[in-house]
């Protein structure tokens, strides 16, 4: 979905000649990548898993950049929404006399088009075909969705589990899709415990695409002691979406919540 938002979207009218644009933050790297490719020389680490970015020099994670590798790449601009940082790292960059735009982001539909008319300002580029085919990808959203609780499992890189709570992208990613968040008295992520997972019980689990593949897909769920009691894993009720669709608030984020409620 994301590719068909960025297809035919390139603004040839913006001024791209010389500029040089480090994009930090998922959201903004295909926001840019839409309106002003041959002007985009570096993302952070999550963004190379954007279509069409893979080979694009890394600067880190976005919030935990360092000036030193941002400027190595001779950027002129540099966009990052607000949750990147340091901020002290962004003092640095306009001190060396980079243009740095920090953009608002919030995780809303509201939010991503805020986000789009940012960049879109930022680079000199039109929003307007973009913003028309977000607008289209969240038309699903207006059917109404039978009332659920789903429980959003994050799979860290050591194998250790965790659940949202509220305040957290997931979260506002269960909103968007109409499914009642199953841990609304938890603020922020937690580890997952059984005794947390068999008491909520869960209508539906909801993973990243690839923390999905790390516990070894359904049956690796099912196989979990802290999850294979709930009626959720039994019944295969675990849907997956791709880890930026899910929790970027990008152009992706109508589809991602789409396909959340393709889980029901």
């Amino acid at each position: 979905m994301i590719a068909l938002l960025l297809a035919g979207c390139g603004a040839p009218d913006a001024p791209t000649t010389g500029v040089r644009i480090v994009a930090i933050g998922p959201a903004v790297a295909e926001v840019v990548h839409a309106l002003a490719p041959e002007a985009l020389v570096g993302v952070d680490d999550a963004s190379v898993g954007l279509e069409g970015l893979a080979d694009l020099p890394k600067v880190g994670f976005s919030r935990t950049v360092a000036a030193e590798g941002v400027l190595s790449l001779g950027p002129t601009l540099v966009i990052a929404d607000d949750r990147a940082g340091p901020p002290v790292v962004f003092e640095q960059l306009a001190a060396a006399g980079v243009d740095v735009r920090r953009l608002p982001h919030e995780r809303s539909v509201a939010g991503v088009k805020a986000l789009v008319r940012g960049v879109a300002d930022a680079v000199g580029g039109d929003p307007t075909t973009l913003l028309e085919r977000f607008d289209a990808s969240c038309a699903p959203l207006e059917a109404p969705v039978p009332p659920a609780r789903a429980l959003f499992v994050y799979a860290g890189s050591e194998g250790a589990l965790s659940v949202s709570g509220t305040g957290t992208a997931a979260h506002a990613m269960l909103g968007l899709a109409g499914l009642e968040n199953a841990m609304p008295a938890w603020d922020g992520y937690r580890p997952l415990t059984p005794e947390a997972a068999v008491t909520t019980d869960p209508d539906l689990i909801v993973l990243t695409t690839r923390g999905l593949q790390q516990l070894g897909g359904v049956e690796g769920v099912r196989a979990l002691p802290s999850l294979g009691m709930t009626t959720a894993a039994r019944e295969g009720r675990v849907v997956a979406v791709d880890d930026i669709q899910l929790l970027a608030f990008g152009l992706g984020t109508c589809a991602g919540a789409t396909a959340l409620r393709a889980g029901l």
